[in-house]
């Protein structure tokens, strides 16, 4: 039976600056191609993640994966947050790659500016769920030894005894949370995860993450499905909030409710960008950045219905925008 969720008041806010930016960018960091998508591009941008953040109400950077450090630091410094999207990069086997290095350097960063007062927040959906967790644990060997039977698998949330202390859960329309609780409204796409015992068991993750929700797979195994950092403006979702709005293959669950719960995790986090004061410096410069410049590719056959478009980039060295 899932856990009642306490009634709002019981929840205590800790000061966090104004939502006073009206126009806050996003940068996505992009990921490896893969297969038969390969030819089109070194890495590529799922088009549902841009359109999920822009349905929020941002505008879309994408971060090359091998960006130089100085580059990614220019970029960090004038974006307003950072998601990692899910995706097919395997980081349990490979986890020395460029693009779970550069992972980290984000993840670094969003830890150093917001130390020291600079308000930048981070999402981590599915494999950037999983990203965050292997990062805060310190343990690249978190997810190792498990395989989950949760593809193409919608479910409610098992919310945690202490879920309503958090500002995620906090922020749940109310007529949004019984249905969360009670109706399978999350889509899963995963066979990684971390389960509720390596997440206790781990000496960083129980004091930087609250564990917010869990899951069972379709063979009964646990896993931590939403978490949010205790003292940084971090979370993590193991579920898909994008699909039910821009993806069609017949085994999301499309229905009212489960797109209000998309977008109310696009409109939350946004809200938490618009907190951050990043600017580009220059119009020039901002205009630059943004994803509208670049051509999106038809892709839904290729992925055989998982994802309806891409867009594709070259390696950072032949990128236009950055020469």
């Amino acid at each position: 039976m899932p856990t009642e969720l306490r009634n709002a008041h019981y929840f205590v806010e800790a000061p966090v600056p104004p939502a006073s930016n009206p126009a806050p960018v996003v940068g996505v960091l992009l990921q490896p191609t893969y297969g038969n998508l390969a030819p089109f591009g070194s890495q590529l941008l799922q088009a549902n993640m841009v359109k999920f953040l822009e349905s929020g109400g941002s505008r879309v950077v994408p971060i090359p994966l091998d960006a130089p450090e100085d580059v990614l630091d220019g970029l960090l410094r004038s974006v307003n947050g950072v998601a990692f999207m899910g995706g097919a990069t395997n980081i349990i086997v490979e986890p020395d790659s460029p693009y779970f290095a550069q992972a980290t350097r984000i993840f670094n960063y969003t830890l150093q500016a917001n130390d020291a007062g600079d308000y930048f927040p981070l999402l981590g959906i599915c494999l950037g769920h999983q990203l965050l967790l292997l990062m805060a644990g310190h343990d690249q060997h978190l997810m190792d030894n498990i395989t989950f039977d949760s593809e193409d698998l919608s479910l409610p949330l098992d919310f945690a005894a202490d879920a309503a202390d958090a500002r995620f859960v906090h922020a749940i329309p109310e007529q949004l949370r019984q249905p969360l609780q009670f109706e399978p409204l999350t889509d899963n796409q995963h066979h990684n995860g971390v389960t509720p015992d390596a997440f206790s068991r781990n000496r960083h993750l129980p004091s930087f993450f609250r564990v917010i929700s869990t899951n069972l797979d379709r063979k009964g195994q646990p896993f931590v499905s939403t978490v949010e950092a205790f003292n940084y403006p971090i979370w993590g979702v193991q579920w898909h909030p994008e699909r039910p709005l821009f993806e069609w293959s017949d085994e999301v669950n499309r229905s009212l409710e489960a797109i209000q719960v998309g977008q109310f995790v696009s409109s939350f986090f946004i809200e938490e960008t618009k907190r951050s004061p990043h600017r580009f410096p220059s119009q020039s410069a901002e205009l630059a950045a943004l994803v509208y410049q670049d051509p999106i590719t038809y892709t839904y056959a290729l992925t055989n219905g998982s994802y309806a478009q891409m867009y594709f980039y070259p390696p950072y060295h032949q990128m236009q925008r950055f020469q």
